[in-house]
């Protein structure tokens, strides 16, 4: 049987955010339960920001001062187009303003 689920690709800024968001909000054992599902996933990929994704992330960081992109929205959207990927699993606008599908979009 195939699968229709799409896979989760994530960057090591968004791994990094979520889990220190988790240990915040959650504790320090939700977050490390949660880190080391997703680091044994199968079904997850985690790519790391390049010198290259991050300084190119900066510049649109500084471009659109006008957005209130966190500078991890940034690194994302870099390494999506680079990477060819058109759908976010995102829950705020920013990625749908930089031009990306949300996949969760009612």
């Amino acid at each position: 049987m195939k699968s229709s689920a799409l896979p989760l690709i994530t960057t090591d800024y968004v791994f990094d955010e979520t889990i220190t968001l988790m240990r915040m909000e959650l504790g320090h054992r939700a977050a490390v339960e949660f880190g080391e599902k997703l680091l044994k996933s199968s079904a997850t990929q985690l790519f790391s920001v390049s010198l290259d994704d991050r300084k190119a992330a900066w510049e649109t960081f500084k471009k659109y001062k006008d957005q209130r992109f966190s500078f991890t929205d940034c690194t994302s959207f870099i390494v999506m187009r680079r990477m060819g990927i058109r759908k976010a699993l995102a829950t705020d606008r920013h990625f749908k303003v930089s031009g990306f599908t949300l996949v969760l979009e009612s």
